[in-house]
């Protein structure tokens, strides 16, 4: 029996017939890590029976990846690739620029927005899952007053890209107008520290 697995690759998505995908997870064990070798097929045939399609997908992302996977918490910035639908309706490119909101982008992306993490999709109050199959992300947008606004939006946690807040501008600029500075033990304002 051969079944597929859909691959996300940033905002497209790839079908990897299940025997390809446990030809690369049967990587994860050699002969020295088991006793019997003959009972490494067995070993494979369980993850693929019993691991959910989200956690192949992590385990075979987290080993082909060239980068170092941070997993993030809820509150935590990332950055990610838009909803295509949303240039135009919640966002327009050149004022999230010039906000500070617009991440510099790559071969996947003219550019990124970023977001912060509000939890993952699961039912129930289980404790937040950061491999779960999507994480609902709040991500910052403007409105038309160039405001800062939140549009949530769902996410492969995969295309999630963990990023400290000092390196988005906009908020670095805010971090730093709420900073006091202290002269001879006294903040800007006068105040005795």
């Amino acid at each position: 029996m051969v079944f597929d697995y859909k691959i996300i690759f940033m905002q497209k998505q790839y079908n990897v017939q299940q025997e390809i995908l446990k030809g690369i997870l049967s990587k994860l064990f050699n002969s020295s890590a088991v006793n019997q070798e003959k009972n490494l097929s067995l070993i494979t045939d369980i993850m693929f029976r019993e691991l959910k399609e989200s956690a192949l997908e992590a385990v075979t992302h987290l080993m082909l990846t060239e980068r170092t996977f941070v997993p993030t918490k809820i509150g935590d910035y990332v950055r990610v690739i838009p909803p295509k639908y949303h240039e135009g309706s919640e966002f327009e490119v050149d004022v999230l620029q010039d906000m500070g909101l617009l991440g510099k982008g790559d071969e996947y992306s003219p550019y990124y927005v970023y977001g912060r993490v509000k939890g993952d999709q699961s039912w129930g109050s289980d404790p937040y899952d950061p491999f779960y199959s999507t994480i609902k992300v709040d991500l910052m947008y403007h409105d038309e007053n160039k405001v800062l606004k939140h549009t949530e939006a769902s996410f492969s946690p995969l295309h999630a890209l963990h990023v400290q807040k000092r390196f988005i501008p906009f908020l670095k600029d805010i971090n730093q107008t709420e900073l006091k500075f202290q002269e001879n033990g006294k903040d800007i304002n006068g105040v005795t520290a």
